[in-house]
């Protein structure tokens, strides 16, 4: 996956100038602040470093009990730790601290999926077609330490594996024991055009039993070929999401640990040909949200498109309501990568890559410019807000997304992205960026075929736990401070923290002479991310900055604090003229 050259947020280090902001409202640009709605803010690999891959498909985990994302798009895998995690007094607008936690057996291969199990916090690394007998382990203290085993039969499948992990139904609670911790682990993959096999691990992925069938591209529904990621409900019934089921979206569904399946179908849907895998979100009630990319009709002699919807079950897929076009509202009318997780009852989310432009997506010479979108529902399906996580700021441009086998050139990206929550319900969409340069940023230069790692976090608005929804609009949050000095002013620039719901207006610079001793010097004019204090002394060793944004809500906390030292101006030079 590739990277450009963005921000890196760290309090120590002078910030790169952000490119322009469109107008809100406007396609790749901001949505407009509504309080409650969902805001993000993104992590950015570190540059020179395996997370910057030319290519990869994105896995994601998160682990409650130490608050670590762990990430993996190719074959090395990096552990984010969130800057207030880090330290304390840091602010979330911070960058996170990146690390390279690889594994020695998984760091090459072909295929590599990521899956951390929440309730235990194990994650389980793989990176091979062959099943867990080969280029597998697990780790249980985020990274620090991999366990490979190999005590797996084959699986039986062949390509686009998937590992998932949830409670064992009721009526196999006998299955629960300290090893598993009440936990059902699945491992699938499938033939290329034809059947998927699920291994089951018992003892929380140490060990595999045999592969059975899902389904076998002959069944009920006709299902056959690539799925998507197996996950688990709260009732134990396991769903893998399948995107050719007789030209239809479905899948199949296991009520028994996996022992044996059943296929469904998505009534109204249509798949595309090479469409993008199908993803399942499953709340606290165990309902469904099936988001998919649907091959949407359109008048004879028109391009096609491709529209993201999401179509909800409350009966473990016989029937299907409140399908809805989810990214209507923004103009998107070709999606690819789509990826759904669930929440308290009623909520759900899915992340997506979209663009506004129809015709060929997959197409070289695809005009379309392509962004993140996370579309979020808070009551059943009813109703979706669409937002654009990574506004201004393509992750690829002027060309399309490849999503079946060869090396095109646009297949940098490769199948899918992954997305997950953390223990507040904030929603963690993880992506591979494959638009990096500030030319291709701007769109003045081709796109870059790069997969570099990312991950949008949510900062504000509803989370998809009901217990932690916050009170907007509020006070913005602390913004991250860097800056440096020369002899003509000292320089601060910040990265913009949350709104809190309502747009910042502009921001107070507060400056002192001794730590936490800052009174207020002004204020920019606008909500500007940087500050020139030219009344800087220079015969004044030290100043002290702290900056705090303002809204309609109030005034926010003060971000971190910065010294800057004076810099003694350069010796006049002596002109020897000739």
């Amino acid at each position: 996956m590739v990277n450009r050259p963005k921000l890196s947020y760290i309090p120590a280090l002078l910030l790169l100038a952000a490119p322009p902001l469109l107008a809100a409202g406007s396609f790749g640009g901001p949505n407009v602040t509504m309080p409650g709605e969902p805001r993000y803010q993104n992590f950015y690999a570190p540059n020179g470093t395996s997370a910057q891959s030319s290519h990869g498909e994105f896995n994601i985990g998160f682990d409650p009990a130490t608050h670590r994302i762990m990430t993996m798009n190719a074959g090395p895998i990096w552990r984010l730790t969130p800057p207030e995690v880090v330290d304390p007094s840091a602010p979330e607008s911070c960058e996170a601290l990146w690390e390279d936690k690889s594994s020695i057996v998984t760091n090459t291969g072909l295929d590599p999926i990521l899956w951390t199990d929440q309730k235990s916090g194990r994650t389980f690394a793989s990176n091979s077609t062959a099943g867990a007998n080969a280029a597998y382990a697990y780790s249980d203290n985020d990274g620090d330490s991999w366990i490979p085993i190999g005590v797996a039969p084959p699986n039986g499948g062949a390509d686009h594996q998937t590992i998932g992990s949830g409670p064992f139904p009721a009526s196999l609670s006998i299955l629960t024991t300290p090893l598993n911790q009440g936990e059902n682990t699945l491992y699938c993959s499938q033939d290329i055009v034809g059947p998927a096999m699920c291994a089951r691990s018992l003892d929380l992925g140490v060990t595999w039993g045999p592969g059975v069938p899902a389904y076998t591209g002959f069944g009920a529904q006709g299902c056959g070929g690539l799925h998507g990621h197996v996950h688990i409900a709260p009732n134990g019934t396991a769903w893998l999401p399948v995107n050719q089921c007789n030209a239809r979206q479905g899948g199949a569904t296991s009520t028994d640990a996996g022992t044996t399946w059943s296929e469904f179908a998505v009534s109204g849907s249509h798949s595309q040909v090479n469409g993008a895998d199908p993803s399942i979100a499953l709340d606290s009630d165990s309902t469904a949200y099936y988001c998919y990319v649907n091959n949407e009709p359109v008048a004879a002699g028109n391009p096609p498109e491709g529209h993201v919807h999401v179509a909800v079950s409350k009966d473990g897929g016989q029937t299907w309501i409140r399908d809805v076009d989810v990214g209507k509202a923004l103009g998107i009318v070709n999606a690819a990568h789509t990826e759904a997780v669930g929440g308290s009852s009623g909520r759900a989310a899915c992340g997506f890559l979209g663009t506004n432009m129809p015709g060929d997506y997959q197409a070289i010479s695809f005009p379309g410019v392509w962004y993140a979108f996370i579309a979020t529902t808070y009551d059943g399906g009813q109703t979706w807000t669409a937002v654009n996580a990574t506004p201004n700021d393509p992750v690829q441009s002027h060309t399309g997304i490849w999503q079946q086998g060869g090396g095109q050139q646009d297949r940098n990206l490769l199948d899918f992205n992954e997305i997950t929550l953390d223990d507040r319900g904030n929603v963690l969409y993880g992506y591979s960026d494959g638009c990096v340069s500030a030319g291709c940023v701007a769109g003045t230069a081709p796109n870059d075929f790069t997969a570099w790692m990312r991950v949008a976090r949510q900062s504000g608005g509803k989370s998809l736990l009901a217990p932690f929804d916050p009170v907007e609009p509020q006070a913005p949050k602390r913004a991250c401070l860097a800056g440096s000095r020369d002899p003509t002013a000292a320089h601060l620039s910040w990265k913009v923290p949350d709104n809190g719901g309502a747009d910042i207006n502009n921001y107070a610079i507060l400056r002192g002479t001794a730590a936490g001793g800052e009174t207020l010097l002004g204020y920019t004019k606008g909500p500007t991310g940087s500050f020139d204090d030219t009344t800087a002394d220079p015969n004044v060793g030290s100043y002290y900055y702290t900056v705090k944004a303002l809204n309609s809500g109030g005034i926010g906390t003060a971000s971190n604090e910065v010294k800057l030292t004076a810099v003694a101006p350069l010796p006049l030079s002596i002109n020897h003229a000739k």
